[in-house]
């Protein structure tokens, strides 16, 4: 899912309705949005994600996974609104870091829950399955 929400997002700025909503006029190539300002929104999601990440241990541990799951659902539906009504590229930034922390709780989640949830003797196979099905779809996109 982040994945494709991160992919998503910088796909807009090529959008000539969102270059002009949230970038500036330069007389030789139009509405664009700066480089900068392209460069920050791309990597946004991904500090946000990491920031998750780390965050989630440490919460998982202290709170539980369900609780955690379920206030980072709540959490991305929030952040989502933010993206939603953004009325500048500032607020667009914050809502890409805010969605990351999320999407950064939820990729850690599956493994770590799954590595505490199964047996001490079925753990062994867990990389093995997960490789298998990686390679799966693998052959499958390409």
């Amino acid at each position: 899912m982040e994945g494709y929400d991160i992919v998503l997002v910088t796909s807009l700025f090529a959008q000539p309705a969102f270059a002009e909503r949230y970038g500036s006029f330069n007389p030789e190539a139009g509405w664009q949005i700066t480089a900068s300002w392209q460069s920050a929104l791309g990597i946004a999601p991904m500090l946000g994600a990491i920031l998750g990440a780390f965050l989630n241990g440490y919460l998982a541990l202290k709170f539980g996974y369900r609780k955690v799951l379920l206030v980072s659902l709540v959490a991305m539906t929030a952040f989502i609104f933010l993206l939603f009504f953004a009325t500048s590229l500032g607020m667009l930034l914050a809502g890409l870091v805010l969605c990351g922390i999320p999407w950064g709780v939820f990729a850690t989640m599956a493994p770590a829950y799954a590595s505490e949830a199964w047996s001490v003797s079925s753990r062994s196979s867990t990389p093995c399955g997960s490789d298998h099905g990686t390679a799966h779809s693998v052959s499958v996109d390409t």
